[in-house]
């Protein structure tokens, strides 16, 4: 605990019939944000970038995982998932420029923006 409350574990059964117990909630995630993280490398990640606490951090949470930084302009907002920030950046992306301005090389999921 430092400061946040108690670490909550949990005991897992996945679809495939593994199990795991005693697992802490900093690996815990939604599905859609597991599979985006497997099916998008970072290096790939348009506009959005992953930010964690030094080494010497207390919060397991923020030095393990941290949060995600998403650049809009001339601002720079924070969202704890991947899946956020990167529509984020597509949004504002698109808002500003219009999709027709766009390539889809500019945006993360270009699918979404179609015309």
């Amino acid at each position: 605990d430092v400061g946040y409350g108690p670490i909550k574990t949990y005991d897992i059964v996945f679809d495939d019939g593994d199990t795991e117990s005693n697992l802490e909630e900093i690996f815990v995630m939604k599905t859609s944000e597991y599979e985006l993280a497997l099916d998008k490398e970072q290096e790939d990640w348009v506009g959005v970038v992953n930010v964690t606490a030094p080494v010497d951090c207390e919060d397991e949470y923020a030095k393990t995982i941290g949060w995600y930084e998403a650049k809009l302009g001339n601002s720079t907002e924070v969202y704890s998932f991947l899946g956020d920030a990167l529509r984020a950046h597509d949004k504002y992306t698109v808002d500003t420029k219009g999709r027709a301005n766009v390539l889809d090389s500019e945006l993360n999921f270009p699918e979404e923006h179609t015309a």
